[in-house]
């Protein structure tokens, strides 16, 4: 089945697509990022620990990428790589793999899911493997040299 791409990050509403014998997915980078009043104790150990620093309002990085398919950026590291969740938003109860997106955008795998990924800092640097499932770009007009998306106009324009 051919699989084509649509940009997360220009459709501020929710959107539905079906076509027949085409698999749509979402392409692009953005941030997950917490309430400050959710900043605690535990967040800091971590950060300090494990230097994975979760994102909060305050605090939210600019993305200089673009992924295919859509990652969501949920914490940083002081290397200048970035956790990201792969085409789902980080949590419990998300099914989608954690990957890791170094300073020079090259993707490892970081854990099987949010719930793997939390359960092992101690060793999720230590057992990150490359990861092709996603492929990361300086821009959108990069990655439409190589992979197909479509556009897809709703009622605010």
């Amino acid at each position: 089945m051919k699989t084509v791409y649509m940009d997360r990050l220009s459709h501020s509403e929710p959107v539905s697509v079906f076509v027949r014998n085409i698999n749509i997915k979402w392409a692009g980078a953005s941030v997950y990022s917490m309430p400050v009043s959710d900043k605690n104790a535990v967040y800091q150990n971590i950060a300090d620990k494990y230097d994975v620093h979760f994102i909060f309002d305050d605090e939210k990085p600019e993305l200089h990428f673009y992924s295919v398919p859509w990652v969501e950026v949920f914490a940083i590291d002081s290397c200048g790589g970035c956790f990201s969740s792969v085409e789902d938003l980080p949590g419990f109860d998300s099914k989608s793999p954690v990957v890791y997106i170094d300073g020079n955008k090259k993707v490892f795998w970081a854990a099987e899911d949010f719930e793997q990924f939390i359960g092992n800092l101690i060793n999720c640097k230590e057992n990150m493997k490359p990861y092709s499932e996603v492929r990361v770009f300086d821009t959108k007009e990069d990655a439409m040299k190589i992979f197909e998306f479509i556009e897809v106009k709703t009622d605010e324009g």
